[in-house]
């Protein structure tokens, strides 16, 4: 956001300055000043991107939980047993774990990322949290740098999680 509002504030200086010119042409009042805000919207974002990049390595996150589901067991007709909390599937090559969680309105399937998951076991009910990252120094923030960086931690019972290798040598 800094570099943003710098860009805004030398572009409407700089846009001032060449209307107010009195050696200037009409012509030269009117698109000169649209190139001047385009050159400034551009190098804020140029100079953001680019420092988000650089900031990335060095910045400290710390994960908070945002949200904690209990997965149900269910048994359907293909003969999933209650011991089976969650499932993987590929969709266009990429891995998803599917769960199913109870809701007010009744038991709803999801689905997450596999790339995003890691699993734990655990005694407790089976359930997933999801944790998001944030700065550790909130004034961190005011430079516009974008995180979007989740994970989730699946806790279920032993032997839920299946390792099952078939090799086809046809």
């Amino acid at each position: 956001m800094i570099w943003l509002g710098l860009g805004f504030v030398i572009g409407v200086i700089l846009i001032i300055r060449v209307i107010f010119d009195k050696y200037n042409s009409w012509i030269e009042k009117i698109i000169v000043p649209i190139c001047i805000a385009i050159m400034c919207f551009i190098i804020s974002h140029l100079i953001l991107s680019l420092s988000s990049c650089i900031m990335d390595e060095f910045i400290e996150l710390e994960y908070k939980v945002v949200s904690d589901k209990k997965i149900v067991a269910l048994k359907d007709n293909q003969n999933i047993s209650g011991s089976f909390y969650i499932t993987g599937g590929r969709v266009d090559e990429k891995l998803y774990y599917y769960y199913f969680i109870e809701t007010e309105s009744g038991i709803r399937q999801e689905k997450i990322d596999a790339d995003k998951v890691y699993i734990k076991y655990t005694n407790d009910d089976p359930h997933i949290e999801r944790y998001e990252s944030f700065f550790k120094n909130d004034n961190l923030y005011l430079w516009g740098i974008p995180i979007d960086n989740y994970k989730y931690i699946i806790y279920c019972p032993k032997g839920t999680v299946k390792n099952e290798f078939e090799i086809d040598l046809e």
